[in-house]
C-alpha cells in the first residue's frame, strides 16, 4: 500500500498504482492537494525487530531441532527449548532438564518477555525458586537487548554442581 499524506487528509492506495496514476487519485479525492509525502504502508503487527530477527535465527542455528518458534504470522511469539546440562553427546549424563518457554511481548527486546519453566525433571522447589529469582535479574539487567541465550546460562549455571553431585553418586551406585 502507499500513504499519500497531506496536511489534514491520509490518503492510502494500492502499491500498484505508478506516481501518475496516484496523482490522478488524490487530485480525485482532495482537488487542491497541498504538499503531499509518499511513503509505503507497513502494517505494524508484521514488522519484527531486526534484534528479535537476528535472535531468533542465532537460536535456530546453534539449538537447531532442539528450539521451537511459534508464530503469528511472520512474527516470533513464543520460544521454547529443553534445556539440559552441557554433557556433551553423553546423553547418559543428562539428569535434569527444564523446558524454558520465553513469551515476546509485542514489543520485545525493549521490554521483558514472560519467562516460565515447565516439566522441570531432577529439580527440586528451592532450586526452582533460585533460577526464577535470577531470571528475574537478569531480565531487569538486559532490558533492551535479546535475553533468551542469557536466561539459557542462568539455567545451566545451576546444574554444573548438581550435574557433578549426580554423576558421583550414579557412579558410586553402578560400582
Amino acid at each position: 500500500m502507499i500513504r499519500a499524506e497531506t496536511e489534514n487528509q491520509l490518503f492510502v492506495a494500492p502499491s500498484a498504482l505508478r506516481l501518475p496514476e496516484l496523482n490522478a487519485f488524490i487530485k480525485k479525492s482532495n482537488p487542491n492537494p497541498s504538499h503531499f509525502r509518499l511513503r509505503p504502508f507497513v502494517n505494524m503487527t508484521s514488522v519484527v525487530d531486526e534484534r528479535v530477527s537476528d535472535e531468533v535465527e542465532a537460536l535456530q542455528a546453534i539449538l537447531m531441532n532442539d528450539v521451537t518458534i511459534k508464530r503469528e504470522g511472520n512474527k516470533p511469539t513464543i520460544i521454547e527449548t529443553i534445556v539440559h546440562p552441557l554433557t556433551g553427546d553423553d546423553t547418559d549424563q543428562q539428569y535434569v532438564c527444564v523446558t524454558l518457554e520465553v513469551k515476546l511481548t509485542p514489543d520485545y527486546p525493549d521490554s521483558s518477555p514472560e519467562v516460565t519453566l515447565r516439566n522441570p525433571r531432577g529439580l527440586d522447589d528451592q532450586l526452582l525458586f533460585t533460577i526464577n529469582s535470577q531470571i528475574k535479574e537478569k531480565l531487569a539487567e538486559c532490558l533492551g537487548q535479546p535475553v533468551v541465550f542469557e536466561l539459557i546460562e542462568v539455567i545451566r549455571q545451576h546444574w554444573r554442581p548438581l550435574g557433578e553431585e549426580c554423576g558421583g553418586l550414579l557412579r558410586m551406585a553402578n560400582w
